[in-house]
């Protein structure tokens, strides 16, 4: 997905949880993104990091969002780097919830993702490929063939996306 924003002439700044250090580098995603990603609050030159990320951005996509971090959005608990942006920042955020089915389908995720779409998240639904192999209702959805050229998103040559996962 950062790939194809970035192709589609988006401008694209990574935020990386610890969690998703685990399974993609943070080198790997500062080779693919416009910038360097980011992962931590304490860790950046700059002082406020998680305000100039949230405030600079067009739209924010978290993706995977894990139930962890849709259940912390709607607490509007920030205490890492993209929580803290999520909260900061006055973009239209993009929420791909990826879960298996039995956390998708957990009471207590459903509350939150009802809650994150009154908010004004958009939720998206898995990919078909995501939900045959691990028979989950939602998910990573497979990356658009372009980015939205007006509504939410303003055109790929003038959008800052903060990719948050």
């Amino acid at each position: 997905m950062c790939r194809r924003l970035v192709d589609d002439g988006a401008h694209v700044v990574p935020v990386l949880t610890r969690d998703a250090t685990r399974f993609v580098g943070e080198v790997t995603f500062s080779a693919l993104a416009s910038e360097r990603a980011h992962t931590s609050l304490w860790d950046d030159d700059d002082p406020i990091p998680h305000t100039r990320l949230g405030q600079s951005a067009d739209v924010v996509v978290v993706a995977p969002a894990t139930a962890r971090v849709i259940g912390k959005y709607v607490a509007g608990i920030s205490d890492d780097l993209l929580t803290a942006i999520l909260l900061a920042t006055r973009a239209p955020v993009v929420v791909c919830p990826a879960t298996h089915t039995e956390m998708w389908e957990h009471p207590a995720v459903q509350d939150n993702v009802a809650v994150a779409g009154g908010a004004s998240p958009s939720s998206t639904p898995a990919s078909a490929a995501w939900r045959e192999a691990t028979r989950a209702p939602a998910g990573l959805p497979s990356p658009p063939t372009s980015w939205p050229r007006s509504g939410a998103c303003s055109a790929p040559t003038t959008s800052r996306v903060s990719a948050c996962s």
